[in-house]
């Protein structure tokens, strides 16, 4: 993976949890990619952003969500440059938020997991964000999540409710850099 997250303090936050990350993360590179993404496509993205975060709040609620996937796969299909890596986090990170509601009925916990490290994985796959910054990001939201979690002892399936919300920093954008030379161009 292009980025250094330690993956075992991942899978130990309750699932809503995990998907919040997600979603901030994508939220980030959202942000970032203004010129990249379409005003119309920008404005879903950040829905959608905040409908999953109501929903992580809630732990349940995912329905506005369903037809979601299909719209990111047209996006996708027609986006260019770094719109292309925000559209496939957004895909994951609903597929997660999808899979953690899923998960009050169902065994599917591994898939919450999965589904949100593949939203970071898409996310870093843009050469324009560096893979260190995506791993301090995501240590910090952890360790913020993790700590209110604990503090207000939710559980693997709760809603983190807004006690978690109102003790977590603000997203900003992700910081954009040109990307680097490989030693072969360098030497071109």
């Amino acid at each position: 993976m292009p980025y250094a997250f330690e993956p075992q303090q991942f899978g130990a936050l309750p699932l809503w949890g995990q998907v919040l990350l997600a979603a901030r993360l994508v939220r980030r590179a959202a942000l970032a990619a203004s010129e990249d993404l379409s005003p119309a496509a920008r404005e879903f993205v950040l829905a959608c952003c905040d409908t999953i975060e109501q929903c992580a709040k809630d732990g349940q609620g995912t329905a506005p969500l369903e037809k979601a996937p299909a719209r990111v796969d047209g996006l996708i299909a027609s986006a260019a440059g770094g719109a292309r890596p925000v559209l496939r986090g957004l895909y994951y990170a609903v597929d997660a938020a999808r899979a953690a509601e899923a998960a009050n009925d169902f065994p599917v916990d591994a898939t919450v997991t999965n589904s949100a490290r593949e939203a970071f994985a898409a996310i870093a796959q843009d050469p324009r964000v560096s893979g260190l910054q995506v791993s301090i990001l995501l240590a910090g939201d952890l360790d913020q999540v993790r700590f209110t979690c604990g503090e207000a002892r939710i559980g693997t399936y709760d809603g983190l409710t807004n006690y978690v919300f109102e003790r977590i920093a603000p997203v900003h954008a992700l910081t954009h850099s040109a990307p680097r030379r490989s030693p072969e161009e360098e030497y071109r």
